[in-house]
C-alpha cells in the first residue's frame, strides 16, 4: 500500500516527475477541491482514488519515481483561477515530466488499465500457452500473426480533445492500449508483442519539431495540429480553445507574435480560411470565440491552403477580450477583426442540391457538381463550380428546398496558379450595429492550371474595397 499525499510547487527544488493521461468519462469525486485541499496535503487515501489512477500510482512506483501528476488531484477543480493558471503550465509539466503514462484503453477513470490485455480476434485466432513465470505464478503466452497491431482507432484516449494535448508534448510515453503496452519515444517505437509499425501514423510527440520550420512550415504544423485536435471530442464547449492552449503555449515563441483565438496575428489572414467540412453539430450554446475563429464551431476543421498564399483583405485590426487576463493563450469572452476587402452581395440557396445552382450573383451561377455544370451551355461564361461549406448546422432556417438568404460575399483569397478563389460568407450580427458574422466559407474553381485558357471572368469585377468588421 503507498502512503500518498499532494505535494506544493516547490521551487529550486530538482524532481523528477511522471504525468498520467487518461479520460475522465465523467465527474471525478475523488477531485481536489477547495475543501479538501488542506487534509491531502498531509494524506490522500489510496482506497479512495479510482483505478487508473491506482494503476498509474503503481507503474510510478515500479519506474522508481515517486511524483505523479494527475489533473483531477493536482488542479483545485472549483477554483477557476487555480485551473486557468495550471492550464497555462501544462506544457512545463508535461515537457518536462520522465514520461507520461497513456491509459490509453480505458474510457473512464474507474476502469483502469493493468488488466490483461485483448486480442485482435478480428484478423486471427491466437494459440494460447501455459506456462510457469519465473516467480513461480502461472501465465500464459498468445502466439498470433503479425495482424496484432495497436488499433489506435479503438482506444478511447484518442477521442478526447484534452488528451491530444497531453500526448504530443511529452517527450516520452508509456501507452498501455487493449492489445498492447507501447514505449513511445521521439525516435522510436517499440511493443511488448505485436507490430508497432502502424502506429507510425499516431499523433508524433512534438519534441524540437519547430525549432528548424520556416514561417510558411509553421503555419501548416499549427494547421495540422489544430486539424487533429478538432476531430476529437470535448464534454464542455467552452474548453474549445482552454484544451489547446498548452500546444499554443509550445508555439508562441516561435510565431514571436500575439495570439488571437486561435489564430496568430502575423498570418491571420491566412488562418481565415478555415473550412467545417461537412458539420455535424450546431454552434455551441455558450460563447467560445468569435465567428471568424476556427474555435467557434463543434466540427472539425481544416485549411484550404496551397502554396501560393497571397490574401486578398488586410487586416487592419483585431481585439479579444480574455476570459482572464493571466491566462493569454486560453478563453475569451469577445473579439473582433477588422478587415478591407471586396465583397458584393450575393443569393445563396442553401438546401439546393449540387446538380442546382446554389449562388446567384448579377450574371453569374455557381453550382457544386463538376460534371453538371460542364453540361450547361453556359458554363465558364456564366456558369462556374463552386463549393459552399457551412460552418455549423443551423436548425433555424427554413427547410424548404428553394429557401434562400442575401449575404456578403468577401473574397479572402485571389485565385493563383493552384489555388483556387476562397471567400466569406457573412450575415449582419444579431445584437451589434454595422458588425457582420461569418457563417460559411465559399470556395470559386477557377485555379489557373485548371483551364487552358484560364478563365478570364473577374467575379469581383467593380466591387470596391471596404472595411469590414466581423465578430
Amino acid at each position: 500500500m503507498f502512503s500518498l499525499r499532494i505535494v506544493p510547487n516547490a521551487k529550486n527544488e530538482k524532481i523528477q516527475w511522471v504525468c498520467l493521461s487518461y479520460c475522465w468519462g465523467g465527474d471525478q469525486p475523488s477531485k481536489t477541491t477547495k475543501a479538501n485541499l488542506d487534509e491531502r496535503l498531509t494524506l490522500l487515501p489510496f482506497a479512495d482514488l479510482p483505478k487508473t489512477i491506482t494503476d498509474a500510482i503503481t507503474v510510478t512506483g515500479r519506474l522508481g519515481l515517486r511524483y505523479l501528476w494527475v489533473d483531477a488531484l493536482c488542479i483545485i477543480q472549483d477554483d477557476g483561477d487555480d485551473v486557468a493558471r495550471e492550464i497555462a503550465t501544462m506544457p512545463e509539466v508535461y515537457r518536462y515530466a520522465i514520461c507520461t503514462i497513456s491509459a490509453s484503453r480505458a474510457s473512464t477513470s474507474e476502469e483502469g488499465f493493468l488488466q490483461n490485455h485483448h486480442t485482435d480476434d478480428m484478423h486471427h485466432s491466437p494459440i494460447v500457452l501455459r506456462i510457469t513465470c519465473p516467480d513461480g505464478t502461472p501465465g500464459q503466452i498468445n502466439l498470433s500473426n503479425r495482424g496484432s497491431e495497436y488499433r489506435y482507432v479503438q482506444e478511447p484516449i484518442h477521442k478526447r480533445a484534452w488528451c491530444y494535448q497531453e500526448r504530443i508534448l511529452s517527450p516520452r510515453i508509456v501507452d498501455f492500449g487493449h492489445t498492447q503496452v507501447q514505449w513511445i519515444c521521439k525516435s522510436k517505437r517499440f511493443a511488448d508483442g505485436g507490430r508497432v509499425e502502424r502506429a507510425a501514423s499516431t499523433d508524433a510527440l512534438l519534441g524540437s519539431a519547430l525549432q528548424d520550420l520556416s514561417q510558411h512550415e509553421l503555419h501548416d504544423k499549427w494547421a495540422d495540429i489544430v486539424s487533429k485536435y478538432t476531430r476529437r471530442d470535448l464534454t464542455f464547449a467552452g474548453d474549445r480553445l482552454l484544451a489547446v492552449s498548452a500546444v499554443a503555449a509550445y508555439f508562441a515563441p516561435r510565431f514571436g507574435c500575439e495570439y488571437l483565438a486561435g489564430h496568430w496575428k502575423d498570418s491571420l489572414a491566412l488562418q481565415l480560411a478555415w473550412v467545417a467540412g461537412r458539420p455535424k453539430y450546431t454552434r455551441p450554446n455558450v460563447y467560445v470565440a468569435p465567428s471568424w475563429s476556427w474555435a467557434s464551431v463543434s466540427d472539425s476543421v481544416y485549411w484550404d491552403m496551397v502554396d501560393e498564399r497571397v490574401p486578398a483583405v488586410d487586416v487592419l485590426d483585431c481585439q479579444v477580450e480574455l476570459t482572464r487576463s493571466f491566462a493569454p493563450l486560453g478563453a475569451v469572452s469577445s473579439g473582433s477583426l477588422l478587415l478591407r476587402g471586396q465583397m458584393c452581395e450575393v443569393t445563396w440557396y442553401f438546401n439546393r442540391s449540387n446538380k442546382q445552382t446554389q449562388v446567384e450573383t448579377g450574371n453569374f451561377s455557381f453550382l457544386a457538381d463538376r460534371e453538371t455544370v460542364e453540361t450547361l451551355p453556359g458554363y465558364l461564361t456564366t456558369h462556374f463550380q463552386a463549393l459552399v461549406h457551412r460552418d455549423a448546422l443551423e436548425p433555424d432556417w427554413s427547410s424548404d428546398p428553394e429557401a434562400s438568404m442575401k449575404v456578403l460575399c468577401l473574397k479572402l483569397r485571389a485565385r493563383s496558379q493552384k489555388g483556387d478563389s476562397l471567400c466569406l460568407f457573412l450575415v449582419p450580427a444579431h445584437g451589434s450595429k454595422g458588425a457582420l458574422r461569418r457563417i460559411a466559407s465559399f470556395r470559386i474553381v477557377d485555379a489557373v492550371y485548371r483551364f487552358d485558357p484560364p478563365i478570364a471572368t473577374d467575379f469581383f469585377e467593380g466591387c470596391e474595397r471596404k472595411e469590414v468588421k466581423i465578430i
